[in-house]
């Protein structure tokens, strides 16, 4: 009985750190993939390999987006598909991380949203999204990535 007690906390003691690394570590976003890249969203946007911020009433973001309701306006359209998505990640494609930032210093690209009545903001690109795994800021950033021409160079804008 005393051995077998012994064993028994032998294995809670080595499956703990295995436990509570799955516990705090954040499961990894969704991705997106193009021909021979993939772009997940990133827990931190300080793990991230690139940082975007994506927001309302910037003076001279890097680019301006806009959400329209429907996708034949749209230069953009990101519709879900979840099982293609689950695989995204996995199709050998290099995989870069994109994170969120509120804080435009620390920000590789900025994306300013354009309101639609408004004309002195002429959008880049408008998108149009339709996703139970992407926000419309996550997708925005995405974009912006994809955008990016460090990003086109497969360099990460930080290291």
């Amino acid at each position: 009985m005393e051995r077998a007690k012994r064993i028994l906390l032998l294995v809670l003691i080595a499956a703990c750190p295995a436990g509570a690394q799955t516990v705090l570590t954040r499961a990894p976003g969704p991705c997106f993939a193009t021909d021979s890249m993939s772009y997940q969203i990133a827990g931190a946007a300080s793990a991230s390999d690139y940082r975007v911020m994506v927001a309302a009433d910037l003076d001279r973001p890097h680019l301006r987006m806009q959400l329209v309701d429907h996708a034949e306006t749209a230069d953009f359209v990101l519709i879900d598909d979840r099982e293609a998505e689950a695989r995204a990640c996995q199709s050998g494609a290099w995989i870069k991380t994109v994170g969120l930032t509120e804080d435009a210093g620390s920000a590789d690209i900025v994306v300013g949203l354009t309101d639609q009545a408004g004309d002195a903001a002429v959008p880049h690109y408008r998108l149009y999204v339709r996703s139970s795994r992407f926000s419309f800021p996550e997708a925005a950033a995405i974009l912006a990535v994809m955008w990016s021409p460090a990003a086109k160079a497969g360099r990460t804008a930080r290291r």
